[in-house]
C-alpha cells in the first residue's frame, strides 16, 4: 500500500544538515502490510533513516529498505508543458505588437484630421460647416485620440510583463534541459499485526543542502542596546518545509565513533648534504630545481615531519549545543535564497561612552560596552547596528559566551569637535655634549556641543625608540594620562561638560645624538 498523505510535522536545522520528522497516519489489515511512502527528497542521507510504528493493537515491525526512483517522464511532461506555455506568450506577444501598430496608426490619423485647418476654414466660409459643429467634431476626435492613446499605454504595460514572463520561461526551459532524470527515494517497511487497527508511523531521517546563520539587529537606546536575534534559513532539499515546528541546533548531529590517538611527535638533529664534487658543478647549474645541491628528497620530507607540529584545531566550547526552538509554525519554502525567522529579542544594558583618537580622525566615535548577561549564547554573524532609528552601519561578531564582555562602535557623535596641533617643535644642543634634545607638544581641544555630560576616552601616542642611542621621554601631560603602556600610547578618560571645550596638552622629547639622523618624527 502507497501512504500518499505523510507530511513534514518537525525540523531541526543543524549547521549543514536537517532533521526531517514526517507523519503519516492510515488502516491496517490484520496479517502482514507492505507499505511504501514514496516522493522522498534526493538529499536524502539513506543510513540516516529510521521509523517508529504506533498501533492499537499488537504488531511487529519486519523490516525496511529504500530505494531510488527516477522520473524522467516527469521532466518531459513538465518540459512539454513549458514549451506549450512559451508558444502561448510568443503568440500573445505578436498579438499585442499588432494592436498596439494598429493603434498608432488610428491616432496618427485623429492627428491628421486635427491639423487640417485649411480644409475646416474652407468648410467654415462656404457654411458648410458651423464653428459650434467644428469644435464638437474637434472635440470627439480628441476623446478618441485620448481613449486610443491610454489603451496604446495598457497594452504596452502588459507587452513587456509578457516578455518578462517569456524570458523567465525561458530561462527555466534551458535549465530543465539541461537536469538528469529527477530521482527520489522510496521507504519501504513491513508491519504485521494481529488485527484491524489504525496506525501512526513517524519517519525521520536528514538531508543535505540546508544551513542556518544567525544575525543580528542591535537598537541602541541610552544606556541599553535592544537586540533582534535572527536567523536566515536556507534549504534546497527539494521539498518544501510547510507549517512544521522548526527547531535550529549549533551542533552537527554526526557523531565521533573513534577515540582520538596521537602519533608521536620525533625531532632530530639536522643533517647537511654531502659535499659538492667539483667535476659535478657545470652539470648542477643547468638543472634548476638540482638534487646535487639539496638533501635527498626522501629525507627532505622526513626531517620536515619530524619538526612540524600537527595543525591545531579551532577552539569550540564543550557541552554548549543550544536549540532554539520556534514558538510558532512556520514556512520554509525549496529555494537557494534565506527565509528569515526571528529567534528571541534580548535587552542588554551596558556603558555608552565615547571614543577620540584625534591622530587619525578628528571624529568621536560612540562605544557601547555590555555584558552578555542573556540566557543566548550569541553566535558569529552578521550584526545591523541603529542608532535610536537610524541605520549606523553594520559589522560582524565572533562568538559570545552568556556573561562576556562585547564592544560595538555605534558610528560618530557629530556634535563633538575635536581639533589636534602641534604647538611645538625645536632643537636644543647640548654644550660641551655630543648630543641634541628634540621638543615637541601637542593640543587637543574637544568641544561637547551638546547639553548633557558625555564620557570619552582620548587615545593618543608618542614616539617608541627602536635604536639603543635614541631615548624618548613623556615630559609633561596636564592633565595626567589615565594609562601609558609599553608602546607609549596614552589614554586620558575625561568627562566632556555640556558647551565646554576640553583641552588636553602633552610633551615629549627625544634625546640622540646631535649627528644622528633620525626617521619618523614630526
Amino acid at each position: 500500500m502507497e501512504i500518499q498523505n505523510s507530511v513534514i510535522n518537525n525540523v531541526t536545522v543543524f549547521q549543514s544538515v536537517a532533521k526531517i520528522t514526517r507523519i503519516a497516519e492510515f488502516d491496517l489489515t490484520r496479517g502482514s502490510n507492505n507499505l511504501t511512502i514514496p516522493n522522498l527528497p534526493s538529499t536524502l542521507i539513506p543510513d540516516s533513516i529510521r521509523i517508529l510504528v504506533s498501533t492499537q493493537q499488537k504488531s511487529q515491525l519486519l523490516g525496511t529498505s529504500i530505494k531510488q526512483v527516477f522520473h524522467s517522464k516527469t521532466i518531459n511532461q513538465t518540459r512539454a508543458t513549458l514549451e506549450a506555455e512559451i508558444d502561448a506568450l510568443k503568440e500573445k506577444i505578436i498579438s499585442k505588437e499588432e494592436q498596439i501598430s494598429g493603434l498608432t496608426t488610428r491616432v496618427e490619423q485623429f492627428d491628421n484630421l486635427l491639423s487640417e485647418s485649411r480644409i475646416i476654414a474652407h468648410n467654415i466660409s462656404n457654411g458648410h460647416l458651423s464653428i459650434e459643429d467644428h469644435f464638437s467634431i474637434a472635440e470627439k476626435i480628441d476623446t478618441k485620440r485620448d481613449e486610443f492613446i491610454n489603451k496604446k499605454g495598457e497594452l504596452h504595460v502588459e507587452l513587456k510583463d509578457s516578455k518578462t514572463e517569456l524570458e523567465r520561461k525561458l530561462h527555466e526551459l534551458e535549465l530543465l534541459k539541461s537536469q538528469h532524470p529527477k530521482m527520489s527515494y522510496e521507504f519501504q517497511f513491513d508491519v504485521y499485526i494481529e488485527n484491524d487497527s489504525q496506525c501512526k508511523a513517524e519517519l525521520s531521517y536528514l538531508v543535505e543542502n540546508c544551513k542556518w546563520e544567525p544575525f543580528y539587529d542591535f537598537h541602541l537606546h541610552g544606556s541599553q542596546v535592544n537586540v533582534n536575534f535572527m536567523a536566515n534559513v536556507t534549504q534546497t532539499t527539494g521539498e518544501n518545509w510547510e507549517n512544521v515546528s522548526l527547531t535550529l541546533s549549533t551542533s552537527s548531529p554526526y557523531i565521533v565513533t573513534e577515540l582520538p590517538e596521537l602519533d608521536p611527535w620525533f625531532i632530530n638533529a639536522y643533517i647537511p648534504p654531502p659535499p659538492v664534487r667539483p667535476h659535478l658543478m657545470k652539470a648542477s647549474r643547468d638543472i634548476s630545481d638540482s638534487r646535487v645541491l639539496s638533501a635527498p628528497e626522501s629525507n627532505s620530507a622526513d626531517q620536515m615531519a619530524y619538526i612540524s607540529e600537527p595543525p591545531q584545531s579551532t577552539i569550540q566550547l564543550e557541552g554548549s549545543t543550544l536549540l532554539y526552538e520556534m514558538p510558532f509554525k512556520v514556512d520554509i519554502p525549496s529555494i537557494d535564497a534565506p527565509t528569515k525567522v526571528a529567534i528571541s529579542t534580548i535587552v542588554l544594558k551596558g556603558v555608552l561612552d565615547l571614543v577620540i583618537a584625534p591622530r587619525l580622525s578628528n571624529t568621536a566615535i560612540k562605544r557601547f560596552k555590555t555584558v552578555n548577561n542573556s540566557e543566548y549564547l550569541l553566535m558569529p554573524g552578521l550584526i545591523h547596528l541603529y542608532d535610536e532609528s537610524l541605520y549606523a552601519g553594520k559589522t560582524t561578531i565572533e562568538i559570545v559566551p552568556v556573561g562576556a564582555e562585547m564592544e560595538l562602535c555605534f558610528g560618530t557623535d557629530d556634535h563633538v569637535k575635536i581639533e589636534r596641533e602641534l604647538v611645538k617643535r625645536q632643537v636644543n644642543k647640548k654644550v660641551l655634549q655630543e648630543r641634541k634634545l628634540n621638543l615637541y607638544a601637542y593640543k587637543i581641544k574637544i568641544l561637547n556641543n551638546t547639553n548633557t555630560v558625555k564620557k570619552a576616552e582620548v587615545l593618543d601616542k608618542i614616539p617608541v625608540s627602536k635604536h639603543e642611542e635614541i631615548k624618548v621621554k613623556l615630559d609633561e601631560s596636564r592633565p595626567q594620562p589615565t594609562s601609558t603602556d609599553e608602546l607609549n600610547r596614552l589614554t586620558w578618560s575625561v568627562d566632556l561638560t555640556p558647551y565646554e571645550t576640553k583641552t588636553i596638552l602633552y610633551e615629549f622629547s627625544v634625546d640622540s645624538p646631535k649627528d644622528l639622523i633620525i626617521r619618523g618624527l614630526p
